[in-house]
């Protein structure tokens, strides 16, 4: 039983990471409550207490979750019901069923993790769990000697299940693509843009996508990974138009440069953007272009690939329809006096003048690029930041340029996403993390179109050209793999991104597309394939229908010594060593004259049965008729 309290343990500890912690700590402890019932003579609980158990576990996963199904809910009730089904496990089946439970248990955790380290703790606590499952039915041997059984067992069960992972057939969807059912995005964009809401994950290095570019990429300061466009406007957030249009067709993006192909693979976040390069110019992938220029797919929870193209140098939008126009022209109420004077000065000049002074404005300003910024409490929010604070993070300087733009009657929208990303030279593709969560402006000039204005350019350039680590004057409120520093950790951390970065594509993104590719690669054919696994299923059910076949041959060759050694101790006379059973019959036969008909018969029976082909239990059970029904005459 210690043993398996041990794996039950092994089984909770890694949903510490991805449950509610009282979850896990519940589950642990009906465990801790098991083992002082065996060692320290506690009472065990009864049904009454494990009633209350369910029932408070059940409304506090209700509470959580919303729901007792589902991966987060299902699973979390699965661990306390594990540990409840401890605390009355009394026989050996009680033991086997636990096991079995931990089993899938174990499996289930797949649905929240599936990175190389889970593979390797999982693959141990199985092994635990088969050692403990031997143990049981064995009886006998301590466990350290049943894991040595169980390692060579697991070690011929390799080459098996590697190559049946290479060729058995599999839908293109990869196997454990399960969605998580948290409504809490990963991603580093939210629905709205809010003074401080880009700021605020700056210094997350979690990664948001990785990219492989197949062509030459653009300049560092041309990376701008375009997500989500923001034109309603409260007066301090910008959020989305909540009408979505169609599909907008690419005759409206004029491609003027160099197109680049490249691969995204994006981290699940919940939400629709696909986070392409800007501009979008074209596609393989099952994407749309929303009216705004917005590359959408359905909302993803598990990890895609996209094969994008982008052209950095396209204009967008320079037919743009006048309700859009008059759209992102809208102001609500009178407040912010200053910004709206400050805009009116510039009326009188050119369109394209108008975004020329307000760049000068923040370049000339003494605007400080900050993390910590501090918050406006103003009702008038953007004269406290343009005349008070004059400090601010990516999302404040875009709020406000586009508020400026469009009080000096320049369209203008806010539009949400990534600037930049790290090259892994070890790998070759750019990691883009949270921290480069970015925001900045789009402005519709005539005969230009939708023109992308960024107003951190002007108030610190070197985050365009060099980073977020360069861009700030307190840059050691970054971890030092978002400040670039080249120390062994940081290598290290970037070898581990590529091995798991090629993990992901090879092993859990493997699906039927990458094994046609594969099989190709290697000149295998359909027929091939279909061989290879015929054969390895032959192999592996070859040696069971062997072992069956000899266990029931022992079997029977068992049953009919019992009833030979059955029949003999009958008699005085017993065989000599290594007498043949002839011989032993013809001294019988002397002895017992009166039967040594009945006598010759039987054993001549066992000869047969014995040393012939294989008995039938037909034939057995005539023998045992036989032997059964012979009376020794005195």
């Amino acid at each position: 039983m210690r043993a398996l309290m041990l794996a039950l343990v092994l089984v909770f500890l890694p949903y510490l990471l991805d449950l509610p912690f009282w979850i896990a700590l519940l589950s642990l402890g009906l465990v801790g409550w098991r083992w002082m019932n065996l060692h320290r003579g506690w009472p065990m609980l009864s049904l009454p207490m494990m009633f209350l158990v369910v029932v408070a576990a059940g409304v506090g996963v209700w509470q959580e979750f919303g729901t007792v199904v589902g991966r987060d809910g299902g699973v979390s009730v699965l661990l306390v019901l594990l540990g409840l089904k401890l605390n009355e496990s009394r026989k050996t089946r009680d033991a086997l069923l636990l096991v079995l439970m931990s089993f899938f248990t174990l499996v289930a955790f797949y649905f929240f993790r599936q990175d190389v380290l889970t593979l390797i703790y999982t693959l141990g606590v199985a092994t635990l769990l088969f050692a403990v499952v031997v143990y049981w039915r064995k009886g006998r041997g301590a466990l350290p000697d049943q894991l040595k059984r169980i390692f060579p067992l697991l070690l011929r069960a390799l080459p098996f299940t590697l190559v049946l992972f290479v060729v058995f057939p599999r839908p293109d969807a990869p196997l454990w693509a399960m969605p998580a059912q948290s409504q809490n995005s990963e991603s580093g964009l939210a629905d709205e843009i809010t003074p401080g809401s880009v700021s605020s994950v700056a210094k997350s290095e979690t990664v948001a996508f990785r990219v492989e570019f197949l062509d030459p990429p653009p300049p560092r300061a041309q990376l701008y990974w375009r997500g989500p466009v923001f034109e309603a406007f409260d007066g301090r957030n910008w959020t989305q138009r909540s009408v979505w249009t169609g599909f907008t067709p690419n005759t409206r993006i004029e491609s003027r440069g160099r197109v680049i192909r490249y691969r995204s693979t994006v981290e699940p976040h919940g939400r629709m953007w696909v986070l392409a390069l800007d501009r979008f110019a074209g596609t393989t992938s099952s994407v749309r272009l929303s009216s705004n220029y917005q590359v959408v797919t359905r909302p993803f929870v598990v990890r895609q690939r996209f094969e994008l193209q982008a052209d950095t140098e396209a204009i967008i939008g320079r037919e743009e329809s006048r309700g859009v126009l008059q759209y992102n022209l809208l102001l609500p109420g009178q407040n912010n006096p200053r910004a709206r004077a400050l805009a009116a000065s510039w009326q009188d000049l050119p369109p394209a003048e108008r975004v020329r002074a307000g760049m000068e404005f923040f370049s000339s300003g003494g605007f400080i690029y900050t993390l910590n910024p501090p918050v406006l409490e103003s009702p008038d929010p953007m004269d406290e930041l343009l005349y008070q604070t004059r400090q601010g993070f990516c999302e404040h300087y875009a709020g406000a340029f586009a508020f400026l733009m469009r009080a000096a009657g320049v369209p203008a929208r806010v539009v949400g996403g990534y600037l930049g990303g790290d090259l892994n030279g070890s790998a070759g593709y750019t990691i883009v993390r949270q921290s480069e969560a970015h925001a900045w402006v789009e402005v519709w000039l005539e005969g230009q179109g939708w023109v992308r204005v960024d107003p951190t350019a002007a108030v610190s350039p070197a985050r365009l050209t060099e980073g977020l680590a360069a861009s700030l004057q307190a840059p050691a409120d970054l971890s030092p793999l978002t400040r670039g520093e080249q120390t062994w950790l940081t290598r290290a951390q970037l070898q581990l991104d590529a091995f798991q970065f090629a993990w992901d594509q090879w092993v859990i993104g493997y699906n039927g597309t990458q094994q046609r590719l594969l099989l190709s690669l290697l000149g295998a054919h359909k027929a091939v394939v279909a061989l290879i696994v015929v054969v390895l299923l032959a192999l592996t059910l070859l040696p069971i229908l062997l072992r069956r076949t000899v266990r029931a041959t022992h079997q029977t060759s068992d049953e009919l010594r019992r009833l030979y050694q059955q029949f003999i101790r009958r008699f005085s006379i017993q065989p000599e060593l290594s007498e043949p059973v002839s011989q032993y019959v013809q001294r019988l036969a002397r002895a017992h004259p009166e039967q040594a008909e009945d006598i010759e018969g039987i054993l001549e029976t066992y000869q047969d049965l014995r040393y012939g082909p294989e008995a039938t239990p037909e034939q057995v059970k005539g023998f045992r008729q036989q032997v059964q029904g012979f009376r020794l005459r005195k």
